[in-house]
């Protein structure tokens, strides 16, 4: 699965004329020259009625469509070497405010959008992703290392938010695919997050594990370019009996509405009462760095006295 990202539609507040625009798709085509040309398109409704949920207090309507085109790259070489063939999904979505699109494109999305909604103008497709850094994700890190990975929510429910484990960082050019978990071995924590952290001197990107009350094992991709991908492999919650395409609605509509917001929340009040700044993060580092020495002084001793 391709990475997920957000628009925020800022010509029309109407459900259904967004809705009407995605399946009225196959009857456009594009026919520009010198760009690239974007055919055979095809969509499909998947469900018949408006799907109505509710998340962070407020009621949401959706809909989710199965979309596929051509893409034709200018050139000389024959069409069918210049042809790709795409498929995506769209969950387009009215939050009471606005009509929001969660599309599993990302360099090309508000093309694609564009191309879905007939919009031909200026600032009529915006993007609507968190911003997120290497210190987001670093902070992350730390609160699975230090078991402090329940985040407070502030909810009249018990619903919890907690940081089961990490699955896996990037940095630079890196590719660390690990496991730091508050319920792993310590030894293997300490090495694996230690040896990453020294090395790339940015994370920009990190992999982590969720619980979020009845919903667990939601492993969500986080990327510095605000692109996010879901697993729902280990997946088993309120949404694992729905068909696909609901189960995907729904995860992704609680990621964005309930779960990354109350995420940035903790993360933005930790850090203006200084529970999280440089220090925190440089004192992080050298609380692995002397509990790896340790480790290892302990296992050389071991070896030494055998």
């Amino acid at each position: 699965m391709a990475s997920v990202t957000r628009w925020v539609d800022k010509e029309s507040t109407s459900l259904k004329n967004a809705i009407d625009n995605i399946i009225t798709i196959s009857e456009r085509e594009n026919d520009s020259e010198g760009t690239t040309r974007y055919c055979n398109w095809e969509s499909e409704k998947t469900f018949d009625q408006i799907q109505i949920t509710q998340f962070n207090n407020r009621e949401i309507e959706y809909n989710y469509f199965s979309v596929s085109f051509d893409s034709v790259r200018p050139g000389l070489e024959p069409v069918e070497d210049r042809t790709t063939h795409n498929k995506c999904f769209v969950i387009v979505y009215f939050n009471g405010f606005s009509v929001n699109y969660i599309i599993d494109r990302n360099s090309d999305a508000k093309t694609i959008l564009r191309k879905l909604l007939n919009y031909s103008g200026k600032n009529e497709i915006v993007e609507n992703n968190y911003q997120v850094d290497s210190d987001f994700f670093i902070w992350l890190i730390s609160k699975v290392y230090y078991d402090q990975n329940t985040i407070e929510i502030n909810s009249q429910t018990d619903v919890k938010l907690v940081l089961k484990s990490i699955r896996g960082f990037k940095g630079d050019s890196q590719d660390y695919l690990t496991k730091v978990s508050a319920s792993g071995e310590s030894v293997m924590k300490i090495i694996s997050t230690l040896s990453f952290l020294l090395e790339s001197r940015n994370i920009n990107q990190i992999r982590i594990n969720i619980d979020y009350g009845n919903n667990r094992g939601i492993v969500i991709e986080l990327n510095i370019n605000n692109s996010i991908r879901i697993n729902t492999d280990i997946y088993i919650g309120d949404y694992i009996m729905e068909v696909q395409e609901k189960k995907i609605s729904q995860l992704y509509l609680l990621f964005y509405l309930e779960l990354f917001p109350n995420l940035i929340q903790s993360y933005q009040n930790e850090k203006e009462c200084e529970l999280w700044n440089r220090e925190k993060n440089i004192n992080f580092l050298k609380d692995v760095a002397e509990a790896l020495t340790e480790s290892i002084n302990i296992k050389l001793n071991t070896l030494t006295n055998k």
